[in-house]
């Protein structure tokens, strides 16, 4: 039965590269390649061989063909339509002397006829390309003659054990199975296979051909997957004959099972993709060499992608790209390989950047090619969306450019043929990309508005902005039922990263006593899309007040005059009109003569024109950062409790400036005065009656004393004392670790600010002024630091500790003041 099976009659046809050529002696010149096959038997090629030679599977290096032939066979195709092919590839010469490969391709339809070739081939005077060597279209080659075996059976068997005992996992070494009857057949041997044993002239490293060029130690992990998915190189000597190569390749198709068909190359300098092959046999060790590093350039991305008919790609995205017509075909190729679970995002890269798109993203090139390449990109790879608005640049109140109406052409030619749920997909890549200013509010308006440009990604606005509302919800019920900052982001339509800040500040910003500036995006975005809830909830986040006309619309839809968003209170920032009508209100109310209230307008214009020359600088620390100092110092991750400086509560570092060194100043003059601290150096110098150089070094002793222990109470030996009493301009981090280390001294003693005594009840002091009138007078009243009493009394206890007093006694601040003033 096998016998009459390798003896049925088989049907070869062949084509070859179509050039026009000139007869030169007995030989020939080509004078051009004319974009078609010439000396074909088969009226249409067959599509499978059509993609596989577009796709270069057959293809040498240019520069690299030989007189010799090189022979380079593979299966094509799939299902019902697998075709066998052999290439003969040999070297020409052009008109001028210039030399090229030409191929003569022979075909066979069947999975398992490369052999049936091979042995018409030989038969045949092993034909090569010809220009003279006519066919007949539509008369194919006949032969039902024998097929020889392999010549080196043993050799082979040995050389595919060793493979196999490497690709097996641990576990499975001991197994090896018996080949496969169809196996056998192809191969010309029946029965079992011998026990592995190395073959003569082949090492492992030979037969990996790794990818580090075989001699870097690596793992069984590794090696596994090497064996699996790199080609193995023969050595160029011995040359084995055409049908071992052909057994070889069979086996380790099967053995490897890595998507690739039997496919091996006879007697080639280089290829132009090496890591589609099973089998390589070079033609030197130069060759070997050469094969070797492109196999180890070749990146993990291609070698994954081998049965990716990345030519079609590449035709249809300069199809796409170069035409003035979009031709839905062409669309239609894209969105197949969108769909094709093999063509993974890294290849989808690895092809737009073959294109040009990473150039023409860096170098800011828009070319309209250009502009349709990114904006593809941006649909195909949905996480490039946000690099795609950012390079085009889309600037507020401006028209659009010709580059934005290019793309804008080129969504809406392949709005209907490209998948929305896929368009869909970059939408959440722009929040975060928003946030962090990877791309500007104006340019995500332009993405999304309905009304605007009426981009592709128009119809997801919708999308967007009920995910941001449905976060906001949960993150107000989160709060509202639990009180904790610990949040299950598990049904939140948006990254967690990007509501982090708002999640830890949400109490704070409820109060109104914490901002977060980084929201204020999303404030401008949403109020573009007259959004009014949404943009009146994020001006509230980051600027702590909503502006007028935005507060009415508000207040005018929830008809209410105190809107509440999503359990945030909104608050209406008030105008200049406003702060004059609740002037004029009070001034009204004062009991004064009526006379006054004609001057009222003049000293309104006048107070207004103060309010817009005038201004106050004022000292103070932010919340976030006074945050994420305590949680540093705390320990307790993202977290931890938030301390507000606000201002009122704390002390500036203008009135630390001015209150330390006087306290300094105060407790070595008291020290000194009762002489405890007094070295006994200083001692003999006032007995032998030189006492002027003594008391400037004493002086400097006990104020060093003093300092350090002032560092001490304020527990950050960090501190520098001349930063207090240097001229020079202070840096924000030095002022700000002097107000934190005061800060938390007062939280620690409970101590206020401020401390407010009446100078004398029959003193008062005029507080509004117009002219030469009084409208309100006020008691006289002086403010005296606490911090200052605190202080003083604090380091003379550390410098003479009283052994009797009780642990956590104060004195209270009446006491205190009755102290100072006595």
């Amino acid at each position: 039965m096998n016998n009459n099976k390798m003896h049925e009659t088989h049907e070869i046809h062949e084509f070859s590269t179509g050039i026009n050529f000139e007869q030169r002696g007995n030989g020939w010149v080509s004078l051009g390649f004319t974009g078609q096959y010439m000396n074909s038997t088969i009226r249409d090629i067959p599509k499978a061989v059509e993609r596989s030679i577009a796709n270069e599977e057959f293809a040498l290096v240019e520069g690299s063909s030989r007189e010799q032939a090189a022979i380079i066979g593979r299966s094509v195709g799939s299902g019902n339509d697998i075709w066998s092919v052999i290439a003969v590839v040999t070297r020409g010469k052009d008109e001028v002397g210039r030399s090229a490969p030409f191929h003569r391709y022979f075909l066979c339809q069947g999975e398992h006829k490369l052999r049936v070739i091979l042995a018409w081939w030989e038969q045949n005077n092993r034909p090569t390309f010809n220009p003279f060597d006519f066919q007949v279209l539509g008369s194919p080659h006949s032969f039902a003659g024998e097929v020889p075996p392999p010549s080196d059976l043993e050799q082979i068997e040995q050389i595919l054990s060793l493979f196999k005992e490497q690709a097996q996992p641990q576990e499975d070494k001991e197994q090896i199975l018996p080949l496969s009857r169809e196996e056998s057949v192809f191969t010309g041997q029946l029965g079992e296979q011998p026990q592995p044993q190395f073959a003569q002239g082949f090492d492992q490293q030979q037969i990996l051909a790794t990818s580090t060029g075989g001699t870097k130690p690596q793992t069984d992990t590794e090696e596994v997957w090497q064996f699996k998915n790199l080609p193995i190189v023969l050595d160029p000597t011995p040359q084995y004959d055409l049908y071992s190569i052909n057994a070889l390749a069979i086996k380790k198709c099967n053995l490897s099972k890595n998507g690739l068909p039997v496919s091996w190359a006879f007697n080639v300098e280089a290829l132009v993709k090496p890591e589609r092959f099973q089998i390589i046999q070079p033609a030197s060790e130069k060759a070997v060499e050469r094969i070797k590093r492109a196999i180890a350039s070749t990146s993990q991305v291609k070698i994954n992608t081998v049965n990716i008919d990345e030519a079609a790609l590449k035709s249809a995205l300069r199809g796409l790209i170069n035409s003035s017509q979009v031709k839905p075909e062409a669309v239609g190729v894209i969105v197949n390989g969108v769909t094709n679970k093999e063509i993974t995002p890294e290849y989808w890269e690895h092809l737009f950047n073959s294109q040009g798109a990473n150039q023409g993203i860096r170098q800011k090139i828009y070319s309209p090619q250009m502009v349709k390449l990114v904006t593809l990109r941006a649909l195909v790879l949905p996480k490039t969306l946000p690099e795609f608005l950012g390079w085009l640049n889309i600037q507020a109140g401006k028209k659009v450019n010709q580059n934005q109406m290019v793309s804008l052409q080129f969504q809406q030619a392949i709005k209907e043929l490209f998948p929305k749920e896929k368009v869909a997909e970059g939408i959440g890549y722009l929040l975060p990309s928003l946030l962090n200013g990877k791309i500007s509010p104006d340019g995500l308006s332009w993405l999304l508005a309905k009304n605007g440009s009426n981009s592709i990604w128009s119809y997801a606005q919708k999308q967007f902005v009920n995910d941001v509302r449905n976060d906001l919800q949960l993150i107000f019920d989160q709060y509202k039922n639990s009180k904790s900052l610990n949040f299950d982001e598990g049904n939140l339509k948006c990254q967690i990263g990007v509501w982090n800040q708002l999640i830890r500040s949400w109490q704070g910003i409820q109060r109104r006593y914490y901002k977060c500036e980084e929201y204020r995006p999303l404030a401008e975005l949403f109020e573009e899309f007259r959004e009014d809830d949404l943009a009146a909830y994020f001006y509230q986040v980051s600027d702590g007040l909503v502006n007028k006309k935005l507060f009415r619309r508000l207040a005018d839809s929830q008809r209410s005059g105190y809107p509440v968003v999503f359990g945030l209170p909104i608050k209406r920032k008030e105008t200049l009109i406003d702060v004059l009508i609740k002037f004029i209100n009070q001034f009204v109310n004062q009991d004064i003569d009526m006379k006054i209230l004609y001057v009222a307008p003049i000293s309104l214009l006048i107070l207004g024109s103060g309010w817009f020359v005038g201004s106050k600088t004022w000292q103070y620390v932010y919340a976030n950062e006074a945050e994420k100092f305590l949680c540093e110092k705390s320990g307790s991750g993202e977290n931890c409790p938030v301390i507000v400086l606000d201002g009122k509560a704390h002390y500036s570092f203008d009135e630390i400036k001015k209150i330390i060194p006087k306290v300094v100043n105060r407790v070595v003059e008291e020290q000194k005065q009762k002489g405890l601290l007094i070295p006994e150096s200083t001692q003999s110098i006032e007995d032998s009656g030189s006492n002027k150089p003594g008391q400037n070094s004493d002086q400097q002793d006990i104020e060093g004393k003093v300092i350090g222990k002032l560092i001490q109470i304020l527990g950050d030996k960090t501190l520098k004392y001349e930063d207090l009493n240097s001229t020079a301009k202070i840096e924000e981090k030095v002022k700000t670790q002097w107000v934190k280390a005061v800060y938390n001294y007062q939280v620690k003693g409970e101590i206020k600010q401020k401390i407010t005594t009446p100078e004398s009840p029959k003193e008062e002091e005029c507080v509004s002024q117009i002219f030469v009138f009084c409208l309100q007078k006020n008691s006289k009243t002086e403010e005296i630091y606490s911090l200052e009493t605190y202080l003083t009394k604090d380091i003379n206890k550390k410098i003479n500790p009283r052994p009797q007093q009780t642990q956590g006694s104060r004195v209270k601040i009446q006491e205190l003041q009755e102290e100072i003033y006595s």
